[in-house]
């Protein structure tokens, strides 16, 4: 499109190439608010949407399908996946960095423990079996259909 054409001249410019951009076209297009790092700004919207998840919920625990922002818990896979690809000793750049570093500000957890989700489930199940008086938990049952669920994930893993 026309906007990535100006872009890409941006960065040409800005790394000394020749180019048709001017100083002229530059203070025009700021003028009218235009972004020019689309990707950049996108990042931190994101980051702002993470901050109200956290307002709202007490942590930064996104589902990685989360129904109200779909985008969001993709957003929150990613950062982990690349903070993952840093500790594994990958190269990453200094964007990359900066952004881990402006997540670690604000108390992001990168690493999620699963295990507690688990006892927690096995706990639901004990008051299921209380119940009902077995651990067959009917998935039609809206109810119950989390853990109906759960107990067949770990039938399937026996």
């Amino acid at each position: 499109s026309w906007a990535q054409k100006q872009r890409r001249q941006y960065r040409e410019m800005k790394e000394g190439r020749p180019t048709q951009m001017t100083a002229k076209h530059i203070d025009l297009l700021n003028g009218l608010g235009f972004v020019w790092k689309v990707y950049e700004d996108n990042w931190h919207e994101m980051l702002d949407d993470l901050r109200k998840y956290k307002e709202r919920h007490g942590d930064y625990l996104v589902p990685q399908k989360y129904g109200p922002n779909r985008q969001l818990g993709r957003w929150v896979t990613n950062q982990r996946q690349a903070y993952k690809h840093m500790l594994d000793g990958e190269k990453i750049s200094s964007a990359i960095k900066e952004r881990i570093c402006l997540l670690n500000e604000i108390g992001f957890v990168w690493v999620v423990e699963t295990s507690g989700k688990w006892y927690d489930m096995f706990e639901e199940l004990k008051k299921y079996k209380e119940t009902h008086g077995n651990c067959a938990v009917p998935v039609k049952c809206p109810s119950h259909k989390h853990l109906a669920l759960w107990v067949q994930k770990q039938r399937r893993q026996y």
